[in-house]
């Protein structure tokens, strides 16, 4: 009747219950490691997909791998707090409206110091294309604020426009 924080319960049912719901809890605040591919087959759009995934973070860590493949991001997409995106090699994000394509938290959010939504890592082998030769009008690939922990690394940055490959302001 003894559980693992050597608390005494009524009976080995409860103590079970409770050992078994304080592991849950363990797990569930652990790391998610999460495959973009079953909310593309699932919305059939990728940014809603991305979207989608990205909000999982909202709970919990998350490690999102987006797969090889050629993909449009109609609508900037918005980065929470503790996320590692992995664009796989032969991955390619192209930009396919006008403005910023990845920030930091939702417009509604406020952050001073260093206090918003960091601990982020960009990489893989993958490339992420602003279409500036095309869309000759505003548009950061990354705007990121406020935040600190951020790391970027081997991925491909293209045909920036009227804006930057990283604005970063703020950030630690």
């Amino acid at each position: 009747r003894v559980a693992i924080d050597a608390t005494i319960h009524p009976t080995l049912n409860d103590r079970l219950e409770y050992d078994f719901d304080r592991l849950e809890q363990k797990v569930n605040d652990m790391l998610s490691v999460v495959s973009l591919q079953p909310f593309l087959n699932k919305y059939g759009n990728f940014t809603k997909a991305l979207q989608t995934a990205l909000e999982l973070s909202k709970d919990r860590p998350i490690w999102l791998y987006i797969p090889p493949g050629g993909y449009t991001l109609r609508e900037r997409v918005r980065i929470y707090k503790n996320t590692h995106i992995t664009l796989q090699a032969g991955a390619t994000i192209r930009r396919g409206f006008v403005g910023s394509m990845f920030v930091n938290g939702d417009s509604n959010e406020s952050f001073t110091g260093y206090n918003g939504h960091g601990n982020l890592i960009i990489d893989g082998q993958g490339t992420i294309d602003s279409m500036g030769h095309e869309i000759k009008e505003q548009c950061s690939i990354f705007g990121f604020a406020h935040a600190s922990g951020i790391i970027m690394r081997d991925i491909t940055l293209r045909n920036v426009c009227g804006g930057h490959g990283f604005d970063c302001a703020g950030n630690e």
